[in-house]
């Protein structure tokens, strides 16, 4: 029997959405989609909000000069730190490491007398009852239902009873045996096969729990000859892997140390209401496309934080949306007076070479994505000029 978390659940998804970042969320939303990352796989239904409208073809703000706006530092001046023209051998090991786990298969391992312990992922059957009824949604009914031990998902441990996971735990494939959980108090009351109520509240149930199998999960080893079958679209061999991966991350921690500091000593002296409503428009429509994905309405999530419009959700988060706009400006304002522009190579070098990104731009448009890619372009383009201290 599961927890009910779905107001915890929102709220937390309330809190997200207070510290979007846009530059990367108005684009958050699009990266997510990038990584095929949609929850359980519920439908949500799309927007037909016009994302490139608020963009020309450089990826700007259309009809915003950041440079009116923008007082951009002696970046030119910047020497890049002696710590950041390498990285240690742990960080790109770690880089290797999620490459094998992306290779990872799992299986169901249904072998009797196999041990199961806390963090793994069972499949289990059960049935549960109260003083020897037994209750509806209080049984699998035999179709096999998968849980990870240790997720919380459960029933927890209540008064003199053990958690559900824990009680699990330590058993083995095959077994069948009982296990003696407490409902919390103020649980919805169930009913019996004759439509009897059933209370929950507080309730000591019994659960006839058996386990039907446990995943296992194999990883691969980086060989030569899994590179060669498997990566050799990107890498020759393990030690051209293991170069590219290094020059990639000691990329990322220059661009990202560059990034902050060009932000951070930028001035801004009044921000755009163009730059402003797409970070309002973009929060709202995340957070309805949060709330039809949890079934509920963006006034129940708003709610949560004692919030009752919109209106009062963009006040609350006028330091954040402010920050966003500036981040963004002066990105732009720097792409101005370099004359850096994003293009259709931009989105291509974005997603990756030969990769397919047309229902990206069905979707989002092509300015859209040439504003995601500017900053990338922007800083291919500088970071590399930058001369070491």
């Amino acid at each position: 029997m599961k927890n009910k978390n779905t107001k915890r659940v929102v709220s937390i998804v309330l809190a997200v959405a207070l510290s979007l970042s846009m530059i990367f969320a108005a684009v958050a939303g699009f990266i997510s989609l990038k990584n095929g990352g949609t929850g359980n796989g519920r439908t949500v239904a799309t927007s037909d909000y016009d994302y490139s409208a608020n963009f020309d073809k450089n990826g700007y703000f259309k009809d915003v000069k950041a440079a009116d706006f923008v007082t951009l530092p002696d970046y030119k001046s910047y020497k890049m730190p002696a710590e950041l023209l390498s990285v240690d051998k742990s960080n790109v090991e770690s880089e290797i490491r999620a490459i094998r786990a992306s290779y990872s298969t799992t299986t169901a391992d249904s072998t009797r007398g196999v041990e199961v312990k806390m963090g793994d992922t069972v499949n289990i059957d059960y049935v549960g009852s109260v003083d020897g009824v037994e209750f509806k949604n209080g049984s699998t009914q035999g179709n096999g239902t998968s849980l990870t031990l240790g997720s919380g998902a459960y029933l927890a441990a209540r008064g003199d009873c053990r958690g559900f996971e824990e009680q699990v735990a330590g058993h083995k494939v095959g077994e069948t045996f009982d296990i003696t959980v407490q409902f919390p108090d103020g649980y919805n009351a169930s009913e019996d096969a004759d439509g009897n109520p059933v209370e929950l509240s507080n309730a000591v149930a019994n659960f006839n729990v058996t386990i039907n199998s446990v995943n296992v999960t194999t990883t691969p080893e980086i060989t030569e000859d899994f590179i060669k079958e498997k990566l050799s679209d990107k890498y020759d061999d393990y030690a051209d892997m293991y170069s590219k991966i290094e020059r990639a991350l000691v990329k990322n921690q220059q661009e990202a140390y560059f990034l902050d500091k060009l932000v951070k000593e930028s001035k801004i002296s009044e921000y755009p209401e163009a730059a402003v409503n797409f970070s309002k428009d973009s929060r709202k429509l995340y957070i309805e496309q949060m709330a039809a994905y949890y079934g509920v309405s963006a006034e129940d999530i708003l709610g949560l934080d004692g919030l009752s419009s919109f209106d009062e959700y963009f006040e609350e988060t006028k330091e954040y949306i402010e920050s966003e706009v500036k981040e963004v400006l002066v990105i732009q304002a720097l792409c101005e007076k370099e004359g850096i522009k994003a293009s259709d190579k931009s989105v291509q070098n974005y997603f990756g070479e030969g990769a397919d990104y047309s229902s990206y731009e069905t979707y989002y448009g092509k300015n859209y994505l040439r504003f995601v890619s500017l900053a990338y372009e922007m800083l291919d383009t500088v970071v590399p000029t930058i001369e070491a201290e």
